[in-house]
């Protein structure tokens, strides 16, 4: 996956972009629609994109949450079935998400009205809530190749300890 490094100037044009956007979803609001802003962060290469998410998939994704641009504690972990999710948004806008893709999702109070996010009585009802989600795996394919390399690994790492009287 590619990063940008980006300099203060090209950072203050994404902001001043990414506050329109935000306005004009505002507006769009403001009609009377509800709306989940959505931005990708980061993406892996399309050659390393093999398999992407669907309705009725378990997702295990990392999460952090921001509002006013401020984060709101440590990032978290999740795991879930698309279609079900827990925050309102995630399901629709975390369809398609390669493993190691990064989103933002911008969900105004219209849409998300306190429930179901494990929300502070300290959050405004007001506030507009920003997540960051990154994919870490789908249907627990990752975590099962992990756990099979480590158990490979760690039956190599004893067969090499032990000595040849011990084989």
């Amino acid at each position: 996956m590619a990063h940008c490094r980006c300099t203060a100037r090209e950072q203050q044009l994404w902001r001043t972009a990414h506050f329109w956007t935000v306005l004009s979803q505002w507006i769009f609001c403001a009609s009377g629609t509800d709306w989940v802003g959505r931005l990708v962060l980061d993406k892996p290469d399309a050659e390393d994109c093999t398999n992407k998410s669907a309705t009725g998939d378990s997702l295990w994704v990392e999460y952090k949450v921001f509002i006013d641009d401020r984060p709101q504690g440590p990032g978290k972990k999740l795991e879930f079935k698309l279609g079900s999710a827990p925050v309102p948004g995630w399901d629709e806008h975390l369809l398609d998400m390669c493993i190691d893709e990064e989103r933002e999702l911008t969900i105004p109070p219209s849409t998300h009205k306190h429930q179901n996010i494990g929300m502070k009585e300290t959050v405004p009802r007001d506030a507009v809530l920003q997540f960051h989600i990154r994919l870490l795996d789908i249907n627990g394919m990752q975590r099962t190749e992990s756990y099979k390399r480590q158990k490979e690994q760690s039956g190599r790492t004893r067969q090499a300890s032990l000595s040849p009287a011990e084989l």
